[in-house]
């Protein structure tokens, strides 16, 4: 029922069996959902200031609120309504959230008067991290320095004089090398903290922040020639690489992080050896029937014992707990009810000492093994020693808060990395445990996850360039082809997902790719692949456009149907991606409404975006021409609406 009948339920509840709190809790732990409703009913039902519920007395601590708001709408939406309704006490808990001048107003709630606090940290204590990057192509792993994650001297200068964290956050990617050689040869200034807390860095390694302090300014002082200097000396050499399992940790704990955690679990267990992992199987399965066989006599000496109490103190039996073990390895094994909980290619996983994590739908046995490893704690004297299970693989839900002492090794694969923001990046190198190792598998994610908001652009319209090519790519092969509608929309979705994307990035580049193509190839060759993919033949007027992407349209409106219909943010992203291409390309401007119309007659743009778009384009001075070209049609809208309405009523 409402939140409001819960609350009173658990409050009579409470006094009828007398529960310590009275039905009334100090501590209310709660999801997202949970706790978006019980705000909205304080704010909206509790009046009295003497309820224990009124705003005034709750204090809400919101735990990384800006996980995932970046990749699933109803996420943000939920964030949107918690700090819209959030109480006058509001703790955002997070390493990574934006400082609170940066932050969007949303997450100022309703803006009353407020006095702020904030507790955070200086990322000068951060634990140490090596960067690699993995070449799949070329198999090898390369060590890069944080000078090797910039373009040029003039990048890098800008940067660190423009984001005093960024600088900060640049030294814990140093060795201890690098660190001492900054020291030793840098400033009077450096020079003067190094004598002062007595050696180098190497010697000062219990002293971490104190080193880093004096580092900072060497690092802003660097000038170009030794910047390059420095960059030649710390150019690392790469080593052979050619499969994740040779980069994993030999001594620790690998934490893996991709969209498919289960099928990426498997493959690094070997699954792709087909003869060796039945091998593996048969040899479970033995082990399995004699666990049976053993639990068997285990029940018929149990069934003696209960007749004789002597004679059951006489006897020993070599099971734990009256029950058979199976060792899948070496200090590793579960009893013969959890085997039967998964199927045989999990243990084999599990036997190989890999385990997953995602956000639904793993198994019990599996869940609490991935739990058990994140207890691991390793002993100076045994550091060398692998726990029985020594591979994490993760997806985005383990991103944030998922802390291993054992961890050594952090692996991102491209598939999750392009999805993350700077701000899921830092929280998957906190993973990390201090001197650990970071690969990623592409330089344009490792410069995003170290380098932030300036890479974070290039790295956007680069991959959306990419994209759009792909799309385009299979646009006009499924155009040559001929083929129907459902062909047509695989081929586009599996073009989106070479690039790291889903079906609902599709809409944008489909249009962008449809506008050009109307704009160089004339309407009667959209079926010539020579055509489609190097003809250049202006159109003479912007009547001729239209009826090039007309016939365009009218080859594929289901297929753009699809694409569009499939969230609202499709289509706002389709249509303002064509209102950019109306500053670059006069054709589409002049006929800018007759494009939304077209799209609009074939139920790809809901009028609700339109009218919405419309809405916020009046007073724009950039936009004032295109708004005023969809004025008449917009009236049509609004009017064939209110007809509706008039309907309605009737």
């Amino acid at each position: 029922g409402p939140l409001g009948e819960q609350l009173h339920l658990a409050k009579r509840l409470g006094e009828e069996l007398m529960d310590r709190g009275n039905g009334q809790p100090d501590v209310i732990v709660a999801d997202v959902h949970a706790t978006a409703e019980l705000l909205a009913y304080s704010r909206a039902e509790i009046d009295s200031l003497g309820d224990r519920f009124h705003r005034s007395n709750l204090l809400l601590y919101y735990d990384e609120p800006n996980m995932g708001i970046h990749l699933d709408d109803r996420t943000l939406l939920v964030c949107k309504k918690i700090m819209w309704d959030a109480p006058h006490t509001t703790v955002l808990a997070s390493a990574t959230i934006e400082p609170w001048g940066k932050l969007p107003n949303w997450w100022k709630g309703r803006c009353e008067p407020a006095q702020r606090c904030v507790i955070t940290q200086e990322p000068y204590d951060l634990p140490t991290s090596k960067l690699h990057v993995w070449d799949q192509e070329a198999k090898t792993v390369t060590p890069l320095s944080p000078l090797h994650l910039f373009k040029s001297f003039g990048e890098f200068s800008n940067a660190i004089a423009c984001d005093e964290r960024l600088r900060i956050l640049l030294l814990r990617h140093l060795t201890s090398q690098q660190g001492t050689e900054l020291l030793s040869s840098g400033s009077s200034k450096a020079k003067a903290a190094k004598k002062e807390k007595g050696g180098d860095w190497m010697a000062l390694h219990g002293e971490l922040k104190s080193v880093r302090e004096a580092l900072e300014s060497e690092i802003t002082e660097l000038s170009s020639k030794r910047f390059d200097q420095l960059r030649e000396k710390w150019t690392g050499r790469p080593r052979p690489a050619a499969t994740l399992r040779e980069m994993c940790s030999k001594s620790g704990v690998t934490m893996i992080a991709t969209v498919d955690s289960r099928g990426t679990a498997m493959q690094l267990a070997g699954m792709e050896n087909e003869e060796k992992w039945n091998e593996s199987i048969h040899r479970l399965k033995a082990r399995m029937r004699e666990a049976d066989r053993l639990n068997k006599l285990s029940e018929k000496e149990e069934k003696r014992r209960a007749k004789d109490e002597e004679e059951e103190a006489k006897q020993g039996l070599s099971v734990e707990g009256g029950k058979a073990q199976i060792a899948l390895s070496t200090g590793l094994s579960i009893s013969a009810e959890e085997a039967e909980t998964v199927d045989d290619n999990t243990l084999v996983m599990l036997s190989r000492g890999v385990t997953y994590s995602r956000a639904e739908g793993e198994e019990g046995l599996v869940k609490r093994l991935f739990q058990q490893t994140l207890l691991h704690v390793p002993e100076k004297a045994m550091f060398k020693k692998q726990p029985p299970i020594h591979t994490l693989v993760v997806d985005y839900s383990s991103i944030y808060g998922t802390d291993c002492q054992g961890v050594d090794v952090i692996i991102l694969l491209d598939d999750l990395g392009r999805l993350l923001t700077y701000e899921d990046h830092l929280q998957f190198l906190g993973r990390l445990r201090r001197d650990g190792t970071a690969i990623y598998t592409s330089l344009r994610n490792l410069r995003a996850a170290t380098l932030g908001a300036l890479a974070a652009s290039e790295a956007e319209a680069k991959e959306k360039q990419m994209l759009y090519e792909a799309v385009e790519s299979s646009l006009i092969d499924s155009l040559v082809d001929g083929r129907p509608p459902a062909k047509f929309v695989e081929s586009l979705l599996i073009s989106a997902k070479a690039e790291g994307r889903g079906a609902r990035d599709v809409a944008e580049p489909l249009l962008l790719s449809m506008l050009n193509l109307s704009l160089r190839v004339p309407h009667g060759s959209m079926k010539d692949g020579d055509a489609l993919r190097n003809a250049n033949v202006e159109c003479a007027n912007d009547k001729e456009f239209l009826v090039r992407f007309k016939t365009l349209l009218t080859a594929m409106p289901k297929v753009v149907k699809y694409f569009f219909t499939l969230h609202l943010m499709s289509q706002k992203a389709a249509l303002d991606g064509m209102v950019r291409h109306c500053f670059k390309h006069a054709p589409v401007a002049s006929t800018f409404a007759h494009l939304v119309k077209f799209l609009y007659d074939v139920d790809a743009l809901d009028e609700d975006v339109i009218l919405a778009w419309h809405g916020s384009a009046e007073g724009k001075k950039e936009l004032e021409g295109l708004a005023t070209k969809l004025k008449a049609f917009v009236e049509w809208l609004q009017e064939e609406e209110d007809d509706d309405d008039d309907d309605d009523d009737d």
